[in-house]
């Protein structure tokens, strides 16, 4: 263009006891089940390194140090956590990591990467280390891991989610001012969104002010849900009734610009830092931007929601730790994991801008609190709505769908082509990429 404070097999540290008349390796300490309980395993106590690879801008430095090294280090006193030194710029691809044969325990990486990471042969099924180590997956929130399932189309785990990436609708309160219409609030429907946007289009003296930006059509798919492809049956699914839908809807939107529409390929988020959009579809990227330029007063409120998809704003858009399985140091790995998503990192998080992947409502409702600029501020909007499930959207094609249908719409808002035709025709290029490229 982004949300019980440690797994159970560390709540009952005080209780551990040294086995008398069994033996055990050096560095390692067992701890004895209560009666009843399930054994809990050996925890490694001799120093290890734990590498991370981590492109910055999913993980830089100093959230590397402030929500992953340091508390592991605190709660794990000898497992030092790093950045893998093939990655301390974000210039080396995982494929040029894998060809150099120097992988690191866990990789850092969004959904969209993990098909091409499965097939590098670098995954593991994680369910094994998650029971292991009786990590409860039920603190997490379900669309979460449902979107991880869905995107990999694996029936178990190859990574975790640790922040998510947040989307709202960001405005400029001093054009709301300047032309006196009241404020959005959360909850608001598109329809209510779009008259608005009406009265704050407008033309004064060499000024054009935008009323609405939407962002791109293939938003409104996520937001419903919407697939790309019947992959079993190998079918293109853009020619439905439900895109339909959508880019009517999105057409409606745009068209509130009227005569000021800007022509196809303009840079709607900078206007909208230049002052002349008052309402502007935003994630978590938008805020930090705002964050460090505060170019106006500023507000947000929660994505608004689509008539057949009540309370839904966008899709889930999680960046996820996976423990590779040529790490040698696996336990170590999910130890560092665990840490990362325990109740106090993810309350870090959340209350520094980033969205926790916990259930937890009251981790959520400390969203940004800790950053002065976001004071009085509804930032938790952000926070607020709820998640699709991410449906697939990257296939080896020479063409990504959401290419397809992002340009559908445009050749329907700029060239005047009928819905009906510009998503038959979309549908038909697909199933071309479909039929030569799906295996």
């Amino acid at each position: 263009m982004s949300k019980s404070a440690l797994p159970l097999l560390f709540s009952a540290l005080s209780v551990v006891l040294i086995l008398s008349g069994c033996s055990k390796s050096p560095g390692t300490t067992v701890q004895e089940p209560a009666t009843g309980e399930p054994a809990k395993p050996a925890i490694q106590t001799e120093p290890v390194t734990v590498t991370i690879g981590a492109n910055p801008f999913f993980l830089t430095d100093e959230e590397l140090k402030k929500y992953v090294a340091d508390p592991v280090k605190k709660k794990y006193p000898h497992i030092t956590v790093v950045r893998s030194n093939d990655m301390p710029k974000g210039t080396q691809t995982v494929e040029e990591m894998v060809v150099n044969k120097n992988i690191p325990d866990i990789l850092v990486d969004a959904p969209y990467a993990l098909m091409k990471i499965i097939g590098l042969g670098v995954t593991q099924n994680m369910d094994d280390l998650i029971r292991k180590h009786q990590f409860d997956k039920n603190r997490l929130l379900p669309e979460l891991i449902d979107s991880l399932k869905t995107a990999t189309g694996l029936d178990y785990m190859v990574s975790l989610p640790f922040y998510n990436n947040a989307f709202g609708l960001f405005y400029n309160a001093d054009l709301f001012d300047k032309f006196a219409v009241s404020y959005p609030t959360d909850k608001m429907t598109w329809e209510e969104i779009q008259k608005k946007a009406v009265q704050l289009t407008r033309e004064e003296g060499d000024k054009k002010y935008i009323g609405l930006w939407a962002g791109d059509a293939m938003w409104g798919g996520y937001q419903l849900g919407l697939p790309y492809l019947d992959k079993e049956k190998k079918k293109a699914m853009l020619d439905t009734e439900d895109w339909r839908s959508v880019l009517a809807l999105w057409k409606s939107l745009y068209d509130t610009q009227g005569a000021l529409m800007p022509p196809a390929g303009t840079n709607y988020e900078q206007l909208f830092f230049d002052g002349q959009v008052a309402i502007a579809f935003g994630h978590m990227g938008t805020l930090q931007k705002l964050r460090e330029t505060n170019p106006f007063n500023w507000n947000v409120f929660t994505y608004p929601s689509n008539n057949k998809a009540p309370g839904f704003g966008q899709r889930a858009d999680t960046y996820n730790m996976l423990i590779t399985q040529q790490s040698k140091n696996k336990d170590a790995s999910f130890q560092v994991i665990s840490v990362v998503l325990s109740d106090e990192v993810q309350l870090e998080w959340s209350r520094n801008g980033k969205m926790s992947v916990l259930k937890d409502t009251s981790i959520h409702n400390e969203f940004g609190k800790a950053i002065t600029a976001f004071q009085n501020k509804n930032v938790a909007a952000l926070t607020k709505a709820k998640l699709q499930v991410i449906q697939p959207f990257v296939y080896d094609y020479p063409t990504l769908p959401v290419i397809r249908i992002n340009t559908a719409f445009n050749e329907v808002l700029h060239q005047g082509k009928d819905i009906n035709t510009a998503l038959r025709e979309a549908n038909e290029l697909m199933e071309q990429d479909t039929k030569a490229f799906l295996k």
